[in-house]
């Protein structure tokens, strides 16, 4: 936390086994810190794990954060609308995190 201030996370796997559960028993404790979280909206489609179910983790994770204390100006949460789990989309988020973090009054 003391060497980076942002966390960009794309096509995040929240969906693993316990990981909501164990980051609701957590506390933030970089509450200076800015997150973006983008995900696209086919991720897991076609998919019969949990994996099925990466956008709405994605958001669950997003809603916790709040609910935790983060600011809503701290936190950037973005859905590509009929984009799947590949490069293309993972390098024009990247690009989005980048100019968020950077290009933002704070």
């Amino acid at each position: 936390p003391d060497l980076f201030k942002n966390i960009a996370s794309i096509s995040g796997s929240f969906w693993y086994q316990d990981f909501l559960p164990f980051a609701k028993q957590q506390s933030i404790q970089c509450v200076d810190h800015f997150i973006y979280l983008s995900v696209g909206s086919e991720e897991g489609k076609g998919k019969t794990s949990a994996q099925q179910h990466m956008p709405l983790f994605n958001k669950q994770l997003r809603d916790l954060l709040l609910l935790k204390g983060m600011q809503k100006r701290q936190l950037q949460y973005h859905i590509e609308q009929g984009e799947g789990h590949h490069l293309k989309q993972f390098q024009k988020n990247f690009l989005s995190a980048l100019k968020w973090f950077y290009q933002r009054e704070r």
